[in-house]
């Protein structure tokens, strides 16, 4: 019987077998997309590339055991709170203690009877979409309902890492409310909050691609993520943002020609950037926070430049190992 309280969800299939999998898949046909991998490293790229809400994952594979992706999917920024069942022939004691040390969530021997592999899932499904409105008003501004200055920074990290393992590119945007302090004296703190809302609706409006990140990074400060673009869509993304935002024609006085404005600084990094194969592209201790600093001291730089060339417009630098100038 369908779940009426499960939103449709996003599974990972992992067995060598085939006949396995599509057994699996008759038992939870309807929970939502399914799909699949044969192998271990498969299901690393999958998992990595788009992290399914539940990974159904098969400890014995001839090119990477189970327990070997598992501890792996740990070990990556982007996968490690992932929700794993591990499914196993070996249902000893030692393989489901392995299993469960490396944090998974729930483990089943074969053969799988359909109506507790169900269950199974749907109690995962329903602990996760309960996480997830936690960690949803945790990690959310609670005015501007962008994601808060904590989200930004573990999506940087996560990003460069990807960025590095994947030969991917990013940019970040950082803008701020022109002469915001202004706008506040004038017309009330009320006014300014609604401002603020207004800026972050515009933010949501032209970074809706899946995978971008609009966050609030304190006070009348913004930064947009922009996973896969170079500064030619960082460009495009700004120029929609200072557009639609002059579209609003919030009125500000003491600002620039009468509205309000953004000044933005932008930095985009790639594999065309000098020093990018002089990067580590596996885990080093204490993750990538100084890259996540790299990037935004960068973007940091293009804002200062954008306020002192006059606001109200985007200063761009692609991010160089020996070289930071805008």
């Amino acid at each position: 019987m369908p779940d009426a309280a499960l939103r449709p969800a996003n599974l990972l299939i992992v067995d060598d077998d085939p006949l396995i999998i599509q057994a699996i898949a008759r038992a939870l046909n309807g929970l939502g997309r399914l799909r699949f991998a044969t192998g271990g490293r498969e299901a690393l790229a999958l998992a990595s590339t788009e992290p399914p809400d539940l990974l159904l994952l098969d400890a014995q594979m001839p090119d990477l055991n189970g327990l070997e992706v598992l501890r792996q999917l740990r070990e990556r920024p982007d996968t490690r709170d992932l929700q794993v069942i591990v499914i196993t022939s070996q249902s000893d004691d030692a393989t489901e203690q392995a299993a469960l040390e490396l944090g998974a969530a729930d483990f089943l021997g074969k053969p799988v009877r359909p109506a507790v592999l169900l269950a199974r899932v749907r109690t995962q499904l329903r602990l996760k979409q309960a996480l997830d409105g936690l960690r949803q008003q945790a990690t959310l501004d609670q005015l501007t309902r962008c994601a808060n200055r904590h989200v930004l920074m573990e999506a940087i990290e996560r990003e460069w890492a990807r960025a590095l393992r994947e030969r991917q590119r990013f940019s970040l945007l950082l803008l701020d409310v022109d002469h915001f302090k202004r706008f506040n004296d004038r017309y009330g703190h009320l006014a300014g909050d609604q401002a603020l809302v207004t800026v972050a609706e515009v933010l949501r409006q032209c970074a809706g691609r899946p995978g971008d990140l609009a966050a609030r990074y304190g006070g009348e400060e913004f930064a947009v993520l922009l996973t896969g673009a170079d500064r030619e869509g960082a460009e495009a993304v700004a120029q929609c943002l200072r557009e639609r935002l002059a579209a609003r024609a919030l009125p500000h006085e003491d600002g620039v020609n009468g509205r309000l404005t953004v000044s933005i600084g932008a930095a985009s990094f790639g594999p065309d950037c000098h020093g990018w194969s002089d990067q580590p592209t596996g885990p080093v201790p204490g993750g990538h926070a100084w890259s996540a600093n790299l990037l935004l001291n960068l973007a940091d730089q293009a804002l200062y430049e954008a306020k002192r060339r006059g606001r109200d417009q985007a200063v761009f630098v692609r991010i160089e190992l020996d070289s930071g100038t805008p």
